[in-house]
């Protein structure tokens, strides 16, 4: 019998057999990863990402107050205002704004970029104890924004973008009220979960997929790790040991990332114990990743994302009922 068959009497195209159990379960399977099926609560999820993200915002602004004069200060290698007056040359005042929106645009006066820095800081901090979480959520992302955005080379990198728009997804994603706790009375919309989820499968699927298309010839005869180490930011010491380890194990360390960037983004969509075992492959995968080089904050934020969907799916309850469930067993009103 063919798997697709045609109701010539209602005009509808009708799956049979197979091919319906299995379209069924690639439906679901998309659902359960989007936050459509109502199977769990993103209540501890929620509040885990968005301390995870104060906390890394915090040390951003902390790197920029003791670094941010030295790099892009009216004195510094990079000064934001020699950039600002090049993007009014080239654009004009308002298209240069839209360029590159930054509250630096305000002032070009010394204690601007200290100021950004401290309110970002300041802002990040009240995010990570959950102090006005919306509110800080979007001061925050404000701050982080105008530094990246007239950081130039300091801040042109895959972390800076991730950081952002995690953060800018933090902002939707965050309960109302000055003190929520687990925000039981405003759960996360589906739609911004289903975008958390999303950000988390884009990072790896599309960092694998450049490295393909990169054409790189190390990688193409396997000889990428063997010297990977003689390029990495700061390799550690454990990076050294790596870097002398013998070739089969830099092969299993390229099978790695491929599983890792390819095939584990595609194991979320399999279910409960498909998202568990992507994101043992992802912590192993970063955590190696962020042993042997300096990455600065993107193998955290990856893994905080990483963690965020493995608490997800660990959890029970639904999302929309979690208020009369979180109440019942007792969830305190402060977190």
């Amino acid at each position: 019998m063919s798997p697709i068959s045609w109701d010539s009497s209602s005009g509808k195209i009708e799956l049979t057999g197979r091919l319906l159990r299995v379209c069924t379960k690639r439906l679901q399977g998309l659902r359960e990863l989007a936050g459509f099926d109502g199977a769990s609560t993103w209540l501890w999820p929620r509040w885990f990402f968005l301390r995870g993200i104060g906390l890394i915002v915090s040390l951003i602004c902390l790197d920029y107050l003791r670094f941010g004069q030295g790099m892009i200060g009216v004195n510094g290698v990079l000064p934001y205002t020699d950039f600002v007056n090049h993007l009014v040359h080239d654009h004009g005042a308002a298209a240069g704004f839209l360029e590159a929106p930054s509250v630096l645009w305000l002032s070009s006066a010394p204690f601007m970029l200290t100021a950004v820095n401290s309110i970002g800081l300041a802002s990040a901090i009240l995010l990570l104890f959950n102090v006005a979480p919306r509110i800080t959520a979007v001061i925050a992302w404000a701050m982080l924004l105008s530094l990246s955005n007239l950081g130039q080379q300091f801040s042109s990198y895959q972390h800076d973008y991730l950081i952002a728009e995690s953060l800018f997804l933090g902002i939707f994603l965050a309960p109302s009220g000055f003190r929520p706790g687990l925000g039981q009375t405003s759960p996360p919309h589906r739609i911004v979960i289903a975008l958390v989820r999303w950000l988390l499968l884009r990072l790896m699927f599309q960092s694998g997929m450049g490295k393909i298309l990169a054409h790189d010839p190390h990688l193409v005869d396997f000889t990428i790790m063997d010297i990977h180490q003689e390029t990495s930011p700061l390799p550690t010491f454990f990076g050294y040991l790596d870097h002398h380890l013998p070739h089969w194990y830099h092969l299993g360390q390229i099978g790695l990332l491929f599983v890792a960037e390819l095939l584990a983004p595609l194991l979320a969509f399999q279910g409960r114990t498909g998202r568990i075992a992507a994101f043992l492959l992802w912590t192993v995968f970063q955590g190696g990743i962020e042993l042997t080089g300096n990455y600065g904050f993107l193998n955290f934020n990856a893994m905080l994302l990483g963690l965020t969907n493995l608490a997800v799916t660990l959890s029970g309850g639904d999302s929309c009922t979690a208020t009369a469930s979180a109440t019942n067993r007792g969830v305190p009103g402060r977190v």
